[in-house]
């Protein structure tokens, strides 16, 4: 292979802008590809030193390890990191927990060394930790398993296109062989209409005492969301300034949604219309729409781990309370953000789009709004309203146009013509 100059950019007019340098490449007695600068200009005193360098691969079968130099995984990941919070994408806060765990398991190892068994023995220690702390006895999913090697794979292949490891990575080793484990599959978990009412009887069966989470705030913050498709961190940081009943909506800002970027939310119901009027009765414009009553000295803001503002609910309290209220009615495989899943179903059923659907819930991607749609209930709202524009009388029934039901013996039906027996006259007839 001849002395070649490598390309370092792009000029201002748009071409390629190559290193002033020549660089050579050879294999060295272990086959591995060597790429080296010779740091002169001259092509002529490029090509001698390519010619030394063979006749010392051949003569004396040296290994040239100390001319590729190895980067370890851990510094890929910083780099892959970094590369990811300047790019100002949505996912990136979610990126930096599934690094540091990959991180701890291949951190000093050689980034062209992991193989795919390291994927595997990865996963394999993965399934035995516990999430939650020592004392917990619910597992990693396989699903955040599958999370963290979808970051994997991702920086490998960042890693390809930059110039820092273009030829240090031979091969990714997540693509080597499949390593995504199947999920459990399970029914989307959404409040219909039977599930919303045994659901609603359950709140009002919770103690009411100081030390139980309030039932009728446990109400309201439910049909809140069942109307308007918030998440539930969106919905406890709500301020009054932000509900305009005016308008029957309420303004997200850009530092509550999950993409960083504000929006509308419309109030479906006259529920949650209700809802937010009591609420919002007799407080500033900065106060918390959904607070602590006052006087509650069982839930102040020094008893949570996480600095919160005072009157402010936690994310746990309101979980807890929601299991214990489905737990009463029997509802299973619901969570906090089925009630997510129910606004969005309900909308498909009352005839929005997709795109319309996808702005309501702030989702970025519309393939994202499309799993959070119960297609199963969507159809079937779409047979009942077919089966009640059904008009009697059509082609095929035997309803006739007065309504009533033709006899079998009577009448001048269609079919009984086609099938009625020939007499005597007739089949003679018939023959001739």
């Amino acid at each position: 292979m001849k002395p070649y100059r490598k390309s370092a950019g792009l000029n201002p007019d748009g071409t390629k802008r190559f290193s002033p340098y020549w660089w050579i490449s050879f294999e060295d007695a272990g086959g591995r590809r060597v790429h080296e600068s010779t740091q002169t200009t001259n092509l002529t005193e490029a090509k001698a030193i390519l010619a030394d360098r063979q006749a010392a691969v051949r003569s004396k079968g040296l290994f040239f390890e100390n001319l590729a130099k190895e980067f370890t995984f851990k510094e890929m990941a910083e780099d892959y990191f970094a590369w990811n919070v300047l790019q100002h994408k949505s996912g990136r806060q979610q990126v930096k927990p599934r690094l540091v765990h990959l991180v701890a398991f291949f951190g000093r190892q050689d980034i062209a060394k992991i193989s795919s068994q390291d994927l595997i023995n990865y996963r394999a220690k993965r399934l035995k930790e516990k999430v939650g702390g020592v004392h917990s006895t619910k597992c990693v999913s396989a699903s955040t398993i599958n999370r963290e090697l979808d970051t994997l794979n991702a920086a490998y292949n960042w890693a390809k296109g930059e110039d820092k490891y273009r030829n240090m990575i031979r091969y990714n080793p997540y693509v080597r062989r499949k390593h995504r484990t199947k999920e459990p599959d399970s029914a989307r978990g959404w409040f219909d209409s039977e599930g919303k009412r045994r659901f609603l009887e359950a709140v009002d069966q919770l103690p009411a005492t100081k030390k139980h989470f309030p039932p009728d705030l446990l109400r309201d913050i439910v049909i809140v969301l069942w109307a308007t498709g918030m998440r539930i961190v969106e919905c406890l940081s709500l301020r009054k300034r932000q509900v305009k009943l005016e308008y029957c909506l309420v303004q997200l800002e850009g530092w509550q949604t999950k993409n960083k970027k504000a929006g509308d939310v419309d109030l479906r119901t006259d529920e949650a219309f209700q809802v937010f009027r009591r609420a919002c009765q007799g407080k500033k414009d900065n106060d918390l729409v959904f607070n602590w009553p006052d006087g509650d000295a069982l839930r102040q803001p020094e008893r949570c781990k996480k600095k919160r503002l005072p009157g402010e609910i936690p994310y746990s309290a309101v979980q807890s309370a929601f299991k214990a209220a489905c737990a009463v009615a029997g509802l299973s495989n619901i969570t906090l953000h089925s009630c997510r899943k129910t606004a969005a179903t309900e909308m498909a059923i009352e005839g929005y789009s997709p795109l319309a659907i996808k702005d309501a819930l702030h989702h970025q991607d519309i393939t994202t709004t499309l799993r959070y749609i119960s297609q199963t209930a969507v159809s079937q709202a779409q047979r009942q309203k077919r089966n009640q524009l059904k008009v009697p009388g059509t082609f095929g029934d035997t309803v006739g146009p007065s309504g009533g039901v033709a006899a079998s013996g009577t009448g001048n039906s269609a079919t009984q013509v086609l099938h009625k027996p020939l007499s005597g006259q007739e089949q003679v007839h018939e023959t001739q």
